[in-house]
């Protein structure tokens, strides 16, 4: 599934762009674009050294590296150092209304305690200052705090939302980066890692600075009660300290299951976005029931410890709402029983309430502070360690090399894929027994030496781009600008070996504005070969670079929830010019005519449903359209028919396309 989200459009000499995530949400997008400059610049300071050390090393003219690309440096062990670059002023500006706040809320209850005084006391006269400022606490306090509470919620929600955007602009970067292939991560975790754990980072993030600033309050207001009860006080302290240390059991417990929950969740949502991948194979195979079995025993995990959650909270919850109240009790009990005068006066007993009001305030949100904190740190854990994922090391920057723009150079460089691509993962989901010859529901093995034995002839001097140890079966490779000189050929795969396609010492040149046809049968690394030029194929050794923006236009075409124009102009200006000439060029026309609204009308998987060619030539329109530098076209003619096939190649290809740098590769030899 996670080829769905790859990327259309990209600029390899750049750092990923927000306006290049096609996964993000265009409110997202626009909220998270501030933090471009932020990101890359601490990415830049990470990275400085070592291109340093690489630009000394490189000569004016482009040098070929046969080894292995250096590692890249390692993702910190935590987020925390980048996250409080982005946040730091909003965070800082949020303790200081907060830290407002703690002393503003002694305001009422001390205004009270002169004023009640000052009544009792009073003989009449004039009015003293003193007692005009008591009023004015009790009067104007409440005012104050609440500017100041808004001010601090207001600084926290902008925290929180920036926090969002930059947790959604990272885990989308990192889909679009890490290696698939070789990595066991599924949709389900992403979709998680966006929907609840940034959602946990980001609910903190509003409260973040009352947790450092509750300890002090809680001393403050124990201090203010132990001024006005004496050591009658320190019976409600007792009280504190002897319910701290169970609720940080149960807390502790809390963690545990949050833990787990979360472990739970992940697993339901990965079967859950397998079914809905592979919805046609269970209803061909009447799998219903069996899927269904199995979301229901993992939600039902998921509830039991839910459950077990939710009652560790609850028990949590009144411990700390019924600890004020104990602590009051036990105050007034010392103070009234056992402390001379044995009383407690109005200024005092009405002041002292209003401060356990705040203290059982205080007490009863600092839990969920605490939960959320531990929620939080949960959800950042977790996209710590996905943003620690490798990288695919398949590409170097053309700008660094400094071969033209729209240049491609792949000069003796090896790539293997550690598992099938996810290409072939997402076919293996729809594929369906149809061979009565023992082959297996998915159909042929992938890498088999079947689909070796299949493999043609050269033509040329082109070097074959699967690796093999055996004697080689060569493959036809025309390439308008390409050179080699391996001998290797095809590696056939037993049943008994681990899948692997290997492109070995493979040498290509494309120069500005060329036109390179790759052609071969199927199975021979054609899909292949554009992946690693993309970078998405880990390299062996060698070197492969290309400079500008690249169009790529995938074998298996992918539609986007909604209009046909929107998936063409895929975020990019519209210019009625430029899309009426793309409409001709991919003949899309006659088939925007049949549509109920035009090209408004909504194609993908919840509207209306196009014909593989169709969809090939929507897709071949969105790389098109896009302003680029080089086009990567794989096999895009293999589902129109051949009169359409030819109108493309003469008008689009060799027409619309022209000077732009065009990789093709096809299996038809009629090119």
């Amino acid at each position: 599934m996670l080829g769905l989200y790859r990327r259309i459009i990209t600029k390899p000499d750049d750092p990923l762009s927000v306006d290049s995530l096609p996964c993000i949400d265009p409110t997202i997008a626009a909220a998270s674009a501030w933090a471009e400059g932020t990101t890359s610049r601490a990415r830049r300071e990470a990275k400085q050294r070592k291109s340093n050390l690489e630009a000394k090393q490189r000569k004016s003219n482009l040098v070929v590296s046969t080894e292995s690309p250096l590692p890249a440096a390692p993702a910190p062990a935590s987020l925390l150092p980048e996250v409080w670059l982005v946040v730091r002023l909003d965070a800082i500006i949020q303790f200081l209304w907060c830290f407002a706040v703690v002393f503003l809320e002694y305001a009422a209850p001390f205004g009270m305690l002169g004023l009640i005084g000052y009544i009792q006391s009073n003989t009449g006269g004039a009015v003293p200052p003193s007692a005009i400022v008591f009023g004015a606490c009790v009067a104007l306090g409440p005012l104050a705090l609440n500017t100041c509470h808004g001010q601090a919620n207001a600084s926290g929600w902008r925290t929180g939302t920036k926090l969002r955007a930059y947790f959604t602009r990272a885990v989308c970067e990192k889909a679009l980066r890490f290696d698939s292939a070789a990595s066991s991560q599924s949709i389900g975790l992403m979709t998680n890692l966006l929907a609840v754990d940034t959602q946990n980072i980001v609910d903190f993030a509003g409260w973040a600075a009352w947790l450092w600033l509750e300890g002090m309050q809680l001393a403050m207001t124990l201090a203010a009660l132990f001024y006005l009860l004496g050591y009658a006080a320190f019976g409600g302290l007792g009280v504190c300290l002897f319910a701290f240390p169970l609720n940080a059991v149960v807390m502790r417990q809390v963690k545990i299951l949050q833990d787990r929950l979360m472990g739970e969740k992940d697993k339901r949502m990965a079967l859950i976005t397998e079914a809905i991948g592979a919805i046609r194979a269970i209803k061909l195979h009447a799998w219903e029931d069996e899927f269904e079995r199995r979301i229901a025993k993992l939600r039902h995990d998921e509830v039991a410890t839910l459950l077990a959650y939710q009652k560790l909270n609850a028990i949590t919850s009144t411990m700390w709402l019924t600890t004020p109240t104990t602590a009051a009790l036990a105050s007034f009990l010392i103070k009234s029983r056992l402390i001379p005068p044995y009383r407690i006066t109005a200024a005092e007993g009405f002041t002292a309430l209003t401060l356990f009001q705040l203290l059982s305030v205080s007490l009863t949100f600092l839990p969920y502070m605490i939960n959320s904190a531990i929620q939080a740190n949960v959800g950042l854990r977790r996209i710590s360690r996905f943003l620690a994922l490798d990288d695919v090391e398949g590409r170097d920057h053309g700008l660094q090399l400094g071969i033209a723009t729209g240049e491609v150079v792949v000069q003796e460089a090896s790539f293997k894929w550690t598992s099938p691509p996810p290409e072939e993962k997402e076919q293996r989901m729809e594929k369906k027994d149809t061979s009565a010859k023992g082959r297996r529901r998915w159909g042929m093995k992938w890498g088999s030496s079947q689909r070796a034995q299949t493999e043609g002839t050269a033509t040329s001097t082109t070097a074959p781009l699967l690796a093999s140890a055996t004697p080689p079966v060569p493959t036809t490779l025309p390439v308008s600008s390409m050179t080699g000189s391996s001998t290797d050929g095809i590696q056939p795969m037993s049943a008994a070996t681990t899948p692997s396609v290997t492109l070995s010492n493979v040498s290509l040149a494309v120069r500005p504005g060329e036109l390179a046809i790759i052609c071969g049968p199927t199975g021979c690394g054609k899909s292949s070969l554009l992946a690693a030029m993309l970078g998405d194929m880990p390299r062996l050794g060698g070197l492969a670079a290309i400079r500008g923006k690249i169009s790529y236009c995938p074998q298996r075409s992918w539609l986007a929830n909604a209009s046909l124009r929107e998936n063409i102009l895929f975020g990019s200006k519209f210019e009625s010019s430029r899309y009426e000439a793309v409409l001709d060029a991919c003949a899309l026309r006659a088939d925007i005519a049949l549509l109920p609204n035009g090209d408004a009308t909504e194609i993908g998987e919840r509207g209306i449903n196009l014909s593989g060619g169709q969809q090939q030539r929507v897709n071949l329109a969105r790389a098109c359209y896009a302003d680029t530098d080089v086009v990567l076209l794989d096999d895009v003619l293999s589902a129109v028919d051949a009169h359409v096939g030819a109108h493309i190649f003469d008008q689009c290809i060799l027409g619309f396309l022209t000077g732009r740098t065009r990789v093709l590769v096809t299996h038809s030899d009629d090119l």
